[in-house]
């Protein structure tokens, strides 16, 4: 069976893993050891924020789930945040012809 290895390197705990990826419904995953968790802090409900350096390493970045974290704004309280001066202008937008079902 192929699987896909991830080295987990965390300069903190001193601790180097390698965890195999596994299937999990129609996603793929990892289960953190216990000591691992431990170690970093990272709790139930706790993100991981993973940003693709090259191929074969990634950057892992532990953003606690905060009580105060922000809501989540529904497109009418993100379009009354925006004003005019933030959009750019676009003097050949009123001259382009349709491209499928625009109002």
């Amino acid at each position: 069976m192929a699987y896909q290895e991830i080295r987990v390197l965390s300069a903190i705990c001193n601790m180097n893993m390698r965890l195999q990826v596994k299937q999990w419904g129609n996603s793929k995953a990892i289960r953190l050891p216990k000591d691992f968790t431990n170690a970093m802090n990272l709790n139930t409900g706790d993100f991981l924020e993973l940003e693709k350096i090259n191929n074969n390493t990634v950057k892992v970045v532990i953003v606690p789930n905060s009580p105060t974290k922000r809501k989540r704004l529904t497109l009418d309280e993100r379009i009354a945040m925006t004003s005019s001066k933030e959009l750019p202008v676009i003097p050949e937008w009123d001259l382009l012809t349709p491209t499928g079902n625009e109002i």
